[in-house]
């Protein structure tokens, strides 16, 4: 599912906000996800694998 730019800004900042060090590489990857179109729901998916 296609999120449109201010959805993909609004998550990035939603997943950096509560990065911690433990969690940096989960993040950057999912960052990474969200720049090439994935949705909230594609994470929830990803994270429901995990």
């Amino acid at each position: 599912m296609a999120t449109t730019p201010r959805e993909r800004v609004a998550l990035i900042a939603s997943l950096t906000a509560h990065a911690t060090p433990s969690t940096d590489e989960r993040v950057l990857t999912e960052i990474a996800l969200v720049l090439d179109g994935a949705s909230v729901q594609d994470l929830a998916d990803l994270r429901a694998v995990r």
